[in-house]
């Protein structure tokens, strides 16, 4: 009998565990089908847009619609997939239109303060394109320009693949805790905002007739002088140096006159020649020398034996590190396709492919890569209209100078640059080895007296005198372990408000990388390739392929050949990151990592914001953990489900009021904005059943500035709020010429 009871009661809990698994079951499938009916979710292999150039063969997407469970899967999916999910809209951001019936049977709407806003919002829903999203296979060649694509349509047949795919989706072990989203940079609906640019042609400006020879004495190429000007009267030089601070230089007194016997140079550093005709200027040249300075030699080499006696490293590596301004890793492959498949053909860079950024600007990225601090946390060392001289322990290069490696700097920009722009004064005593910011300045000074084309000096690009002078750098200390350098330079010219422009240094980038592997510079260097941020102003940007663009800036590296083959598992596991969420925190890190490198790798830990990419980054890692804001994640879940209308007025109105604000001190200056029109409202949400967020763009009156914010609305007290910072979407330009205060002229409009 006790048998029999204890056999009831077991039973009778058995058949209780199996009801509550089944109404578990009941509610997920509820959930999932609730927040999913809307959106069209696809599932995609991560590396679809590696390099859609490069490949002779690209895989077949995967694609799941929810809402009319179509299937369609690759037979060449690999065993092992990363996959991830992708919410995926065309290049204008679809919302779903509500139906007359339907608007009116929806809840009721709070009486809104500006009828302007609420109409704005209903032309929104009512005007926006259909969300239509056909399954696609794309076929590349190498050609950048060339795109083939053909439609296939799911079938019954896919059925088994359904399910097996669904189960897949459900099961936590394949789920990667960041779907990065994927754009195709060749995207049909784009291409109205891209265009060819002509590679960047000098040929019409001043020739350049003199040079300075291995023995640095300053020549005349009379071959040169023969094909253009026909003859010279004379030349001279000049020395150009820092004033006290990076915004003003010192040209001193002109040398002797030259012309037949060539000049011995003496300590200068950065030499400006003129050459005339009739006392005209008919040639000019800037150039950048590379003196071996013995005080440096004496610190770098005491530093560097008590590094290696204090630290032990096993090996001793450069570092050279090339940015370039306002590139999306989809905008390299539109517009650089040269320069990115010699990298990793030639160099076999490795590709950072969920690298996401972690501020709107420049500045906020690269203090984070030079120090380790955002922005935020860095304020409290340093405060603007001040130098960096104050905090000069925080950054990168001061580490690798205590190591004993010499440290150099340069910039294409005077003004545009992170640490010059806005109040800040960059340095007022540079602690770098070597500096360009003369050769910079006498570059201006040389364009100010005699007007060159754009981006030149006489007939030669601008940039390519300064990757000049770092070739120097790198050839005079390049193969010895005992010498080694930090070299981190910029450019910001081309590409900083048309991301088009870059593509006409295309050629120019490839011959600096060609050059670099001729002279064997890898040989002993880690190359660090990288942008800062993609697009931020121009029409693209407001499409959904330029919001998603403007968090995915292209991050490569390149090691020396033996490095990949001495330290296999080390190389492996950087593999394993270059498809994990990482950020210029982890770049900072692994620089860190270098000095001190041990030949290790070990399971990153989640808790640190900073993971060194010789460490695995573990795959659940999300962009909360990664010191991500939210606005500027590319790990999220985005929708074009429909806003209900009294929540989009109440989105609209907040972000409009809160833009109002940030000028309200200054009334007496800048015009009051009012709203104009708006843009379709964009749903976000961290995990596919999460709380949503709003991405909201409106469009001000007068003058047109377009901003966009990532808000949330609270159910409970109907009020929205915005997350993170309110960004200007379009360039102010002189709209702001009456506001001194650089942080409000994207708000304010100078009447």
């Amino acid at each position: 009998m006790n048998l029999f009871k204890a056999t009831f009661r077991c039973s009778r809990k058995i058949a209780l565990f199996r009801n509550l698994l089944l109404i578990s079951v009941c509610i997920v499938l509820v959930m999932i089908y609730f927040y999913s009916k809307d959106a069209k979710v696809v599932l995609f292999k991560m590396s679809n847009f590696e390099q859609p150039r490069n490949s002779s063969e690209i895989n077949d997407y995967v694609h799941i619609f929810h809402q009319d469970i179509n299937l369609s899967v690759s037979s060449k999916m690999p065993d092992g997939l990363n996959m991830g999910i992708f919410l995926t809209q065309q290049s204008e951001i679809p919302v779903t239109t509500k139906s007359k019936s339907t608007a009116k049977s929806s809840q009721p709407r709070t009486k809104p303060s500006i009828t302007t806003t609420t109409k704005a919002a209903r032309k929104a829903q009512a005007t926006a394109p259909s969300s239509a999203i056909t399954v696609t296979t794309t076929t590349a060649t190498t050609t950048a320009t060339t795109t083939t694509r053909t439609t296939t349509t799911p079938t019954s047949a896919n059925t088994e693949s359904t399910e097996r795919a669904i189960t897949n989706l459900l099961s936590p072990k394949s789920i990667d805790s960041c779907p990065f989203i994927e754009v195709d940079p060749f995207d049909p609906n784009i291409l109205r905002h891209v265009h060819k640019v002509k590679p960047l042609d000098c040929s019409n400006g001043l020739p350049v007739l003199v040079y300075i020879d291995d023995q640095d004495t300053l020549q005349i190429n009379w071959t040169k002088v023969n094909e253009t000007v026909g003859k010279l009267d004379y030349c001279r030089y000049t020395r150009v140096t820092r004033s006290g601070n990076d915004f003003s230089s010192i040209t001193h007194s002109w040398s002797e006159k030259f012309l037949k016997d060539p000049l011995k140079l003496k300590n200068e550093e950065n030499v400006w020649v003129q050459c005339f005709l009739n006392e005209t200027v008919v040639s000019q040249m800037v150039e950048g020398r590379i003196l071996i300075k013995p005080q440096v030699e004496e610190r770098c080499e005491t530093n560097y034996k008590r590094h290696v006696r204090e630290n032990t490293p096993l090996e001793t590596m450069s570092v050279f590190i090339m940015g370039v301004d306002g590139m999306s890793k989809q905008n390299l492959i539109r517009t650089m396709p040269k320069t990115r498949d010699y990298v990793i053909n030639e160099l076999n860079a490795k590709e950072l492919r969920k690298f996401n950024k972690v501020g709107e600007k420049t500045l906020p990225n690269v203090i984070v890569m030079h120090s380790g601090y955002n922005v935020q946390e860095l304020s409290i060392f340093y405060k603007r209209e001040r130098f960096f001289d104050d905090i000069e322990d925080k950054f990168i290069w001061h580490h690798y100078q205590n190591a004993g490696y010499r440290t150099a700097m340069g910039f294409d920009e005077i003004g545009l640059t992170a640490y010059h722009l806005y109040k800040n004064k960059g340095w007022r005593n540079p602690t770098f080895d070597y500096y360009n910011r003369a050769l910079t300045l006498a570059i201006s000074k040389a364009n100010q007296q005699r007007k060159s084309a754009k981006y030149c000096l006489g007939d030669a690009p601008q940039m390519v005198v300064l990757q000049n002078y770092f070739l120097k750098i790198m050839s005079t200390f390049n193969n010895t372990k005992r010498k080694p350098y930090f070299i981190y330079n910029y450019y910001n010219k081309l590409s900083h408000d048309d991301q088009n422009k870059a593509g006409s240094a295309d050629e120019i980038y490839l011959n600096f990388f060609k050059e670099l592997n001729r002279r064997n510079i890898l040989n002993n260097t880690i190359i660090i390739f990288f942008s800062d941020h993609g697009p931020r102003f121009t029409s693209f940007r407001l499409t959904y392929n330029g919001k998603v663009e403007t968090s995915t800036p292209f991050m490569f590296f390149m090691f020396p050949l033996w490095f990949k083959k001495k330290y296999p598992e080390v190389m492996e596991t950087f593999r394993t990151n270059q498809n994990r969420l990482t950020t210029f925190f982890d770049i900072q890190k692994t620089l860190m990592d270098l000095l001190k490198f041990n030949g290790k790798t070990q399971k990153g830990n989640l808790s640190s914001r900073a993971i060194g990419l010789f460490d695995e980054i573990p795959m659940e890692r999300n962009c909360s953990q990664a010191g991500i804001p939210m606005q500027f994640c590319n790990c999220k879940f985005v929708s074009n489900e429909s806003v209900p209308g009294y929540i989009s007025d109440i989105l609209y109105h907040q972000l409009m009021s809160d833009v109002v604000k940030r000028t309200v001190q200054f009334r007496h200056k800048c015009a009051l904005l009012s709203l104009d029109s708006v843009k379709p409202i964009l749903t976000i949400r961290g995990s596919i059943t999460g709380d949503p967020f709003y991405q909201v763009t409106i469009i001000t009156k007068p003058a047109g500035a377009v901003y966009e914010a990532l808000m949330r609305y609270n159910m409970d007290s109907k009020r929205a709020s915005v997350q993170g910072d309110i960004v200007r979407l379009n360039l102010y330009g002189g709209q702001a010429k009456c506001m001194i205060n650089q942080d409000l002229k994207p708000f304010c409009f100078c009447p």
